[in-house]
Parts: C-alpha cells; structure tokens; sequence
C-alpha cells in the first residue's frame, strides 16, 4: 500500500465493529494485529442487591461484593453461583476500601490502607462465617502471605491455620521483608531501606511516611497514603520509581510486572522498572479499571458508562462503548464478563455483560 493515512475497519456479525487510523510509512510495515472484537451482546441483571464493593481474583472464577444493606461480603462463581457468606463488621471507612485479593486467590482483605486503620480478612471456603478481625495497622499481601505493621509491632497472618503472630521491631525500624529492612535514619530523621544480604548496600527514600506494600518479583513496593514507591536493590544500582494511585491491579503471567493505578480521574500503568505512564484522564473521577487478560486493552468504568479501552496510542486510543446505567458502584472483569454493580432503571444489583 501506498504511504498515507488509511482508516481500518473490522467486522463481524454479533460483534462490535473495530476501526483505527492508521500511519503507513515509507519503508516500514505498519501492524494492526491486536484486534479484539467485543460481542454485541445486552447487560442482564443477575443478582438483586444495595452491592457497593466489587472484585474478581486473579484467576476470574470467583467474585466477591459487599451487600450494604446485610453488611455481609458474598463470594459468587462467574455464573452467579453463590459458593459463601461473611458476616463483616459494619465500618462506613472501611467500605471505601478496595477488596485485595491473596496471590492464589482463595482470600481477601478489607481495610488495613493506612497505619492505625481497621481490617478484616476471609476465605472463599464454602458456607456461612464470620471475618476474622485484624489488630489496627498496615496490612498487604505478599503473595499468599498477610503482613502488617503498627508503630511498635511487625504481624504475620497464617491464612490455612488462621493463627496471627507477632513481634516487636527493632528500635528505629519500621518493618522487615524479604531481606530488606526500613529504619530511620537517626541522623536525618529520613527512612532508608537496608539489604540483608548486599553487603553496606543503603537506599534512602524520599521524604515521606513509607511502609512495605508488598513485593513483586525483583521489586519492592512502598506505600505512603496514595503515593507508591517501586524500588530494586542491586549491586550495580538501585532503582526507584514514584506513582501515585490507589491500588495496584497486577497483569496476570505478564514477563515484566505491570499494574494499573486509579488516580481519581487520572489512570496510569506501570511496568515495573519503568516511569509510569498516563492512560486516560477526564473531568470527573474514574469509578474503576480493570485488565483483559491479553494486556492490551482495559475495561473503565465512569459514573454510568462502562467501555473497553485499547492502550495502543498510535492516532489516540481506540475506546468502545459497552454498557451504559443509571449510576455505577464498582466493576470486576471475569471468565468473560463485565460485571457491574449498578443501578438501571429504578433496579439496583449486580449486572452482567458479556464481552467475548
């Protein structure tokens, strides 16, 4: 083809058509090979419910959602199977929080964002059950393991056995992970992170009130309220890059770890290793993001509009509306699906919409 700008269209019947503006250079191949088509498919209502908090595990077969109006947490399979209930203490702070999933996806936390805040966690076992309640703190997952912190002890939850332990941390230490430790640099009052096992090797980290967040292959992660701080120890180098967001959500079987950021009305992603970078940004906060699994597209949910966006920017980002409600309170991709707690003509619960 000629050098110029050409205009692609892709279509299929029962399926949203797929069109882009493309470049073609002189000497250069231009691809158009991450084409995804959505299905043209309507939103049902599946579950009836006041659901505010919604979130699906890193696999897609299990969702969990808070019912405000029976402050209980259900787990529900992607074909709307009720498999659990848990009787969750009532917190309207906590209930802002994001629901963080267990590396393996079998267990949850709710609250624990900042230090002194209250927290519960639970299982995706079969039944109905009470949370198991959490001493005020910091908490994350790392990996399959529940970590927190207070300002004198370092706690480690057993999620098989239920048996949380603890221990006292060193004078001017703030938490210990993997071989690294952050202390307090008694001289600047800074915080600086420590390896066990790199001899003399010392990271001071900028100004701020910093806690383990987790680790992520060779990365450390660093939380300060709602600002991020990924860091590498190395010998020949350390590395940090600074974002700001509320969680991470992780890319699953991604070579480089890669998460999104929701940043009220900004989203950002981040490869690990990497500067940030700005994905989309509008007048008014963002309710929720979500990955597809092949990693070239997410799913946004506004106030009332849910639709794909492509992260491929050549000629703008290719957006494609998918579902439209009355007011939206949060969003989950699973096995297939968009699922949307929502209202839609005067009817409020979970909606489904099936994507592929």
């Amino acid at each position: 083809m000629a050098p110029g700008p050409y205009t692609i269209r892709v279509s299929r019947a029962g399926y949203l058509p797929w069109q882009k503006a493309l470049d073609i250079r002189a000497e250069q191949v231009t691809f158009a090979n991450a084409i995804h088509l959505w299905t043209n498919s309507a939103t049902s209502l599946v579950q009836t419910g006041t659901f505010t908090r919604l979130t699906a595990n890193a696999d897609g077969d299990t969702l969990a959602t808070l019912d405000a109006s029976s402050t209980q947490l259900l787990f529900l399979t992607p074909d709307h199977r009720t498999i659990s209930r848990v009787n969750i203490p009532e917190s309207p702070s906590i209930a802002q929080d994001p629901i963080r999933w267990s590396g393996n996806g079998t267990a949850l936390i709710m609250g624990g964002a900042t230090p002194g805040e209250s927290a519960w966690w639970t299982t995706s076992e079969t039944g109905t059950k009470e949370a198991g309640i959490l001493p005020p703190g910091q908490f994350f997952w790392n990996s399959n393991e529940l970590v927190g912190y207070d300002a004198e002890r370092q706690y480690t939850l057993n999620t098989r056995t239920n048996a949380l332990s603890s221990e006292l941390l060193a004078e001017s230490h703030i938490g210990a992970i993997a071989g690294l430790t952050l202390e307090t640099n008694t001289s600047t009052g800074l915080l600086m992170l420590r390896s066990q096992s790199i001899l003399r090797q010392v990271f001071q980290l900028p100004r701020g009130h910093w806690q383990f967040a987790g680790q992520q292959g060779a990365y450390t992660l660093l939380k300060d309220e709602d600002h991020w701080l990924t860091v590498r120890i190395r010998v020949d180098g350390n590395t940090a890059e600074e974002v700001t967001g509320d969680w991470p959500r992780w890319l699953q079987n991604a070579n480089t770890p890669t998460a999104l950021f929701l940043n009220q009305n900004e989203i950002w992603t981040q490869e690990l290793g990497q500067q940030p970078v700005l994905i989309a940004r509008q007048s008014e906060p963002f309710v929720q993001v979500a990955w597809h699994p092949d990693g070239q597209t997410i799913f946004v949910a506004t106030k009332t509009d849910v639709y794909a966006l492509e992260l491929d920017d050549r000629n703008g980002r290719q957006q494609t509306p998918l579902a439209k409600f009355d007011k939206i309170y949060d969003m989950a991709y699973a096995n297939g699906s968009i699922f949307v707690n929502a209202e839609l003509n005067g009817a409020r619960g979970m909606y489904q919409r099936i994507v592929e």
